[in-house]
């Protein structure tokens, strides 16, 4: 009887109960009939084995069979991994080595001085790397060895480093995934103190990054860092969507490192507001990032600009108001308005707290940009307030999402 499929500490989905199908697949005893199925050809089933490609049980069970259905389920048994921690990784690759060319999705966790363990898996296309810390400090000399690696063949690379990695280590790993189309990186919501010196820079600058064939780029980080700005450099003319999440506040410095402008053939933006904008002149941020759009941006018709929803005061449980935005982002919306004329330009409070809320929002942001620039009227349809009132709980349902003109007939 062949050897079942092994199992291992996995992360994977309840699968759908089909095992029903499979029985009757398969001969019950010694025939002319399950001679015929022992000489068809394994591309057959291979087929036969796809239709359960979502059920794990079923899979497991038909590498109990025969041969044949062994070496169809375990390809598809084996596409997706899920790994906690990189002793598992270690523990999969020593007990049952021959499996790891038929993952093409990996999610892993992995100290970057065991990056090499992902060379064993050929066929690999998406990734998602969470860093396991070791207590070792990743420094500069990192580089001349992740040189010698490559993934040319992934195209979706998730990083989750919540680390204090260097920029430098950071780069040079991205350098070892030239062929990705879809990059995600995610980090630590606070950093303290870091700056990048002159040094860092040259050896950053140093770093042969290419990513040519890059098109989405997500980037969740409490700052803006010359990573974003080296990435942004090395896509050429790929990207189409930017989507970043950053928690401080610009200054006319850090906007630089957005380089947007450079990306002239973005057809989405996304930026989301980390600070409340219960301050005077909360706007400059997303002032700043408007003015990198230039009339260049022919084929961009989307600009999104998430703020949030505020919660009521601490003390006094009454709730907070928004300040006003401050002249500079209604300068900059009406320019963007006027250079890219394909541009939709949508603020957007996905789960507010409540109605009142995303009301108060609305009047506040659109009543100020239209008081001080009345100009913005000309452009109802292209300038919006998106929002929609939290979910508590799945039992409630999907809530509805309100799209309608930022700027509309305020009354003082």
């Amino acid at each position: 009887m062949p050897e079942p499929l092994p199992t291992m500490d996995l992360q994977r989905e309840a699968p759908k109960d089909t095992s029903s199908t499979t029985v009757s697949l398969l001969p019950q005893s010694p025939s002319s009939t399950s001679v015929a199925y022992r000489n068809l050809p394994q591309e057959l089933w291979d087929m036969t084995a796809l239709y359960l490609k979502e059920d794990f049980k079923s899979l497991k069970a038909c590498s109990l069979t025969s041969e044949a259905l062994r070496q169809a389920s375990r390809k598809l048994f084996w596409r997706s991994l899920s790994l906690r921690s990189s002793a598992g990784l270690e523990s999969l690759l020593s007990k049952h080595p021959d499996v790891a060319v038929f993952v093409q999705k990996l999610s892993v966790y992995l100290p970057l001085a065991k990056i090499q363990l992902l060379l064993k898996f050929k066929n690999l296309k998406s990734l998602r790397w969470s860093n396991e810390s070791e207590g070792e400090d990743v420094l500069d000399d990192t580089t001349p060895f992740l040189q010698s690696v490559a993934f040319p063949g992934v195209t979706d690379l998730f990083l989750s480093w919540y680390d204090d990695l260097q920029d430098v280590s950071r780069l040079g790993l991205l350098a070892c995934f030239p062929g990705i189309n879809t990059l995600r990186i995610e980090g630590p919501s606070f950093i303290f103190g870091k700056k990048v010196d002159d040094d860092c820079k040259e050896a950053l600058q140093a770093i042969p990054l290419s990513l040519p064939h890059l098109q989405y780029l997500y980037f969740s980080y409490a700052r803006l860092t010359p990573t974003f700005s080296q990435i942004m450099h090395a896509t050429g003319n790929s990207l189409k969507f930017v989507k970043v999440d950053i928690q401080e506040k610009f200054d006319e410095t850090t906007a630089e490192l957005l380089g947007i402008s450079h990306a002239t053939h973005l057809t989405g933006l996304e930026v989301h507001l980390g600070f409340l904008p219960t301050s005077p002149n909360w706007g400059d941020t997303l002032a700043m990032t408007l003015q990198q759009v230039k009339s260049s941006h022919k084929s961009l018709t989307r600009i999104v600009l998430h703020v949030p929803s505020l919660l009521p005061d601490n003390r006094t449980g009454l709730q907070r108001t928004w300040a006003a935005p401050g002249e500079r982002l209604g300068q900059q919306l009406s320019r963007v308005m006027k250079d890219v004329p394909s541009v939709t330009v949508t603020f957007y409070q996905a789960g507010s707290l409540s109605t009142w809320a995303a009301n108060h929002a609305h009047g506040t942001l659109g009543y100020n940009l239209q008081n001080d620039f009345p100009d913005l009227t000309a452009f109802r349809k292209r300038l919006r307030f998106k929002w929609n009132v939290k979910v508590w709980s799945k039992e409630d349902g999907p809530s509805r999402v309100h799209n309608e003109a930022l700027i509309q007939d305020w009354q003082t």
